[in-house]
């Protein structure tokens, strides 16, 4: 099912891959480092959105262990308009739950370096304090 920035606003933080194609090298390189960190990703509300040129996502084998959305061809050139990220081009965005641009890389992250900008966050710091306060269930 598509989806749309606007729906994950305050509930995730969408992770925008900008690829010419979903054979790029840099693509795959950043898949793969986000594959092997699918539990820290997703109690961080992290939500993998991978688009290329065509927004064309055949990696859904690699896909499989992380959250991840998949937009309509005509949201995905929309958010590239944007985002000002051409279609030939490979580029990371990571947005908070408010929208906002908080990460932008022309190269692959690592995922210690998207778990330190989420965790640097006020509402991600906030949402930490909250889970240590919560009672733990049986």
């Amino acid at each position: 099912m598509p989806v749309a920035l606007e729906t994950m606003q305050d509930h995730y933080r969408p992770l925008l891959v900008f690829a010419p194609t979903d054979r790029d090298r840099d693509f795959l390189r950043q898949i793969h480092l986000f594959a092997t960190a699918s539990y820290e990703m997703h109690r961080r509300d992290v939500l993998l959105v991978p688009l290329n040129a065509t927004s064309e996502v055949t990696s859904g084998v690699i896909l499989n262990a992380l959250d991840w959305g998949k937009m309509s061809a005509e949201t995905a050139a929309s958010t590239r308009r944007r985002f000002h990220i051409p279609p030939h081009s490979f580029t990371v965005l990571l947005l908070g739950k408010d929208g906002g641009v908080k990460l932008r890389s022309h190269t692959p992250i690592t995922i210690e370096t998207l778990i330190r900008t989420i965790d640097s966050m006020p509402m991600r710091q906030q949402e930490m304090r909250e889970r240590t306060r919560e009672p733990e269930t049986p």
